[in-house]
């Protein structure tokens, strides 16, 4: 499962992605209702005090060289504050972040609540100096378990301990080291996919990197020896790489022939396994808007979502993910969700930021759960002088389940109907009698002088509607 960087399968480098951060809003329409709901408070985050130098204080008129030291000793008093902010998280806590209370959210028939999860630090506080960087994908099992592919492409397994509605990540010491799993030392770095199969089995794949398989008792085994990322998905014998579909499936090779999508005169950015489907997304036609397309396996059009403007419009597509309502899409630099049925119908889409709580996040990842769903995100924290991001996380009620196949809604290309220059509506009809009102009467004699011009001997000209 896997983001703009490609989460299901895309092709942009995460680089690319934080180029386009915070580049456009949501685009017109009303927005679904929302209704603040009571959120746990979040442990305050450790502020970073800056002592001033000694230096600083000794003179009102500092020299050159004494406010140069000053401001290095300012700078690095805030890194190492922030630095020792960081570290000082222990035990199962939220990251340095500022969180408000989260809103209650009306997609189709199905209301969204969210709950921000304490997480386990106890392997370390999943940040990074790259703002969009910090997590890099996450799924969740069958059994509940969730995975979460860290800042360094390594693998944890977190289960949820808290009761109720709340969320509470610890790490199931069982898994890895201590519940931290390094598939290959040499290849982590390139780790940006997640998919799991319905054995359980997780698969870790990206952009130069070749694909490793984790069994759940923490056994890593080849996947492919082509590289590129992988998707699959529990219930479905589809399996993709990139934009080929493996009819042998991981097989330690992984070949396949690149599809042809219809529609799509531009290659798709970006691909994901959707139930016995494929999801595709990116620009159909160059210049044009984003699109998400749903076509079944060997490349014909079921359904093709997004406009240029409106709720519907699309600043990039992140994640593409077979929820309960149907079709949901997580638009990264729009950080919005967006919601379609299998009928095709729109059902709606909201801010990520308010839904949440928080200011100016960077939506990573959906996994969709049997009963619930989980969002990885990015955000920076609330000391201003802490440069990092950090990786944080929601459990959502409402967007789990199976939605059923998705139906036809839109025609392939080659079956859609010709336009005509002409239609039985428009043509007059055609007759080879001349009109008896402009036929002179027989006669023997000679017809007095015509003033008004010659008598007509053909068919008048007619009148085009």
């Amino acid at each position: 499962m896997i983001g703009l960087k490609g989460r299901g399968v895309g092709f942009a480098a995460l680089s690319v992605a934080a180029v386009f951060a915070g580049a456009c809003g949501d685009k017109g329409g009303d927005t679904p209702k929302a209704e603040t709901t009571t959120a746990a408070a979040p442990a305050p985050a450790p502020s970073a005090t800056t002592t001033a130098s000694a230096t600083e204080t000794a003179s009102a008129a500092p020299s050159a060289s004494a406010s140069a030291s000053a401001s290095a000793s300012t700078s690095a008093s805030a890194s190492a504050s922030a630095s020792a902010s960081a570290a000082a998280l222990t035990g199962i806590t939220l990251p340095p972040v500022k969180f408000d209370a989260t809103q209650k959210v009306t997609l189709g028939d199905k209301e969204l609540t969210a709950q921000n999860c304490k997480l386990d630090m106890a392997a370390g506080v999943m940040k990074h100096d790259s703002f969009a960087s910090a997590v890099r994908g996450v799924t969740v099992a069958a059994d509940g378990k969730l995975y979460i592919l860290d800042h360094e492409g390594k693998l944890r397994r977190f289960q949820n301990q808290a009761q109720g509605d709340a969320c509470e990540l610890a790490l199931d010491k069982s898994f890895g080291k201590d519940g931290v799993l390094t598939a290959d030392e040499k290849e982590s770095d390139k780790f940006d996919a997640l998919s799991l199969d319905d054995k359980g089995t997780i698969f870790l794949s990206g952009f130069g990197a070749t694909a490793k398989t984790v069994a759940p008792d923490g056994k890593v085994s080849p996947g492919c020896t082509n590289w590129g990322r992988l998707s699959l998905q529990p219930g479905s014998s589809v399996v993709m790489l990139d934009r080929k579909v493996l009819a042998s499936g991981v097989d330690g090779k992984c070949e396949g022939k690149d599809l042809e999508f219809a529609s799509w005169k531009n290659p798709p950015s970006g691909t994901a396994v959707f139930g016995k489907d494929i999801a595709v997304w990116g620009t159909p036609e160059s210049g044009g808007k984003y699109r998400v397309g749903i076509h079944s396996p060997d490349g014909k059009l079921k359904a093709m979502l997004g406009a240029d403007d409106g709720d519907e419009h699309m600043c990039n597509v992140g994640t593409v993910r077979r929820c309960g309502l149907g079709v949901c899409v997580v638009d990264a630099n729009c950080r919005s969700l967006k919601a379609w049925g299998t009928d095709g119908k729109f059902l709606g889409t909201t801010e990520i930021g308010k839904f949440l709580g928080v200011t100016y996040p960077w939506p990573v990842d959906l996994a969709i759960g049997k009963d619930d769903a989980y969002m990885v995100l990015t955000h920076s924290p609330e000391d201003s002088n802490d440069k990092s991001s950090y990786a944080i996380a929601y459990r959502i009620k409402g967007l789990g389940g199976d939605p059923g196949d998705m139906k036809i809604v839109a025609p392939p290309a080659s079956s859609a109907p010709k336009p005509t220059t002409t239609t039985t509506t428009t043509t007059p009809p055609t007759t080879t009698t001349k009109p008896t009102t402009t036929t002179p009467p027989t006669t023997t004699t000679k017809p007095p002088p015509v003033k008004t011009g010659p008598i007509l001997t053909s068919r008048p000209p007619i009148k085009r509607q």
